[in-house]
């Protein structure tokens, strides 16, 4: 196989699976550089990422590939998208996709591309783009709206049909990661808005009253005027999963370990650290985590626990 596997493989309702897939970079041949160099840029030898679709047995039925895409964009937008200073010269970003979210019902699929904060809407299966949010810039026949997020991680579409995910605001390093869910245009004249946000900040309280704090900060004074920081480990990761009765579990990246449910109202309803222990000092530390997943049917803690419909245990 000569592509690997990354972030999220995921079934599908009608038994097929989906999965985020980094295959090999295009093929950009010498005599096409060597003929017309001007229009061959790094972009189109890069692999930008990719998504595809296998039956039960395996085999693949469906794929869309980013490259497709992006190799469409303007140069001036492709300089001023993807690519980051690195001293004196540009280097060009590994726009990094990292979750999707498949919309089964209304035939879209919806694509997170963290190092340029920006999620692409997909119509399925025709792989046509039908809208852009965030920091991408407008291509023609394409929707491009205001960002509300920035390194974004765990795009997903709510009960009520909006977008929500986990934003570790990467580009405010004075602010904590943040739940976004956000209302997506109707039409072409509309403009993404936000209708509901949870901020992870160090301080919250229970239903019972108590403060604690979800994770450490960085207290800088003399260099950050006495502003927080908060720890780079928030910088990636993450996760967020509407629940059945519409509170969202929020799993935090980073090494505090914390993962929470949380109500509409934003009373936290549940809190929880992972932890390990540290034989050699003979305590139990908090766990970096990446992401975290909560099971909230029986039947699936069931299969999982036995590996079938019926309970019986198929694991001898």
């Amino acid at each position: 196989m000569h592509y690997f596997y990354h972030h999220q493989f995921s079934m599908l309702n009608n038994g097929h699976y989906m999965a985020l897939i980094n295959p090999p970079p295009p093929q950009v041949t010498e005599v096409e550089e060597k003929n017309d160099p001007d229009s061959i840029s790094d972009i189109q030898k890069k692999s930008l990422g990719s998504i595809e679709e296998y039956d039960s047995a395996g085999k693949v039925i469906w794929s869309w590939e980013s490259f497709d895409f992006f190799k469409k964009f303007p140069q001036q937008t492709l300089k001023s998208y993807f690519y980051e200073d690195v001293g004196s010269a540009k280097t060009l970003l590994d726009v990094h996709l990292n979750a999707f979210y498949f919309d089964e019902k209304n035939k879209a699929v919806y694509l997170s591309f963290k190092n340029i904060s920006s999620i692409v809407k997909i119509k399925y299966p025709e792989g046509n783009v039908l809208a852009v949010y965030g920091n991408l810039a407008k291509q023609p026949g394409v929707q491009t709206h205001g960002s509300f997020f920035c390194g974004q991680h765990s795009c997903n579409i709510s009960s009520e049909g909006y977008l929500y995910l986990y934003n570790n605001n990467s580009c405010n390093p004075a602010k904590p990661p943040e739940i976004v869910m956000m209302k997506m245009p109707a039409t072409q004249n509309d403009t993404l808005q936000k209708v509901w946000e949870y901020s992870l900040s160090f301080d919250e309280k229970d239903p019972d009253g108590q403060t604690y704090s979800h994770f450490p900060v960085k207290l800088e004074t003399p260099q950050n005027n006495g502003r927080r920081f908060f720890t780079t480990k928030f910088q990636a990761g993450g996760n967020v999963t509407e629940l059945p009765d519409h509170s969202i579990f929020i799993s935090m990246s980073g090494d505090c370990g914390r993962l929470l449910i949380v109500s509409p109202d934003h009373t936290v309803l549940w809190s929880a650290v992972s932890e390990k222990f540290l034989k050699d000092q003979d305590k139990w530390v908090s766990n970096d985590l990446y992401k975290a997943s909560i099971i909230v049917d029986p039947k699936d803690m069931e299969r999982l626990i036995w590996n079938a419909e019926t309970g019986k245990d198929n694991s001898r």
